[in-house]
């Protein structure tokens, strides 16, 4: 959250200083990002559970449900990728 945060912040603060001019379909990439990031996090925050319960697991146990909760995170993050159409590939053209 506090990458995405910080950086807004930068895109905005170059766009008004007219340094910095998105090219077309930076709107439609941000949101499709935006979209998958929301989904993303309702996965962590149903995944994750109570804390009370994280407090009297055994390590083992916790080492496990924490893995989970990454694995569940980072596939629901790029799978809701793909299925709005956005390929690795695509990652790399936004770069250049």
């Amino acid at each position: 959250l506090g990458a995405c945060i910080n950086a807004g912040a930068l895109f905005w603060l170059l766009k008004r200083a007219g340094v910095y001019r998105p090219s077309r379909g930076w709107g439609v990439f941000a949101m499709q990002l935006l979209i998958a990031l929301y989904l993303m996090g309702g996965v962590l925050w149903w995944t994750v559970g109570s804390e009370s319960a994280w407090l009297t697991m055994p390590l083992g146990e916790r080492i496990g449900r924490l893995a989970f909760v990454i694995l569940a995170g980072s596939f629901t993050y790029f799978l809701a990728l793909w299925a709005m159409g956005l390929r690795p590939w695509q990652f790399a053209k936004r770069s250049a």
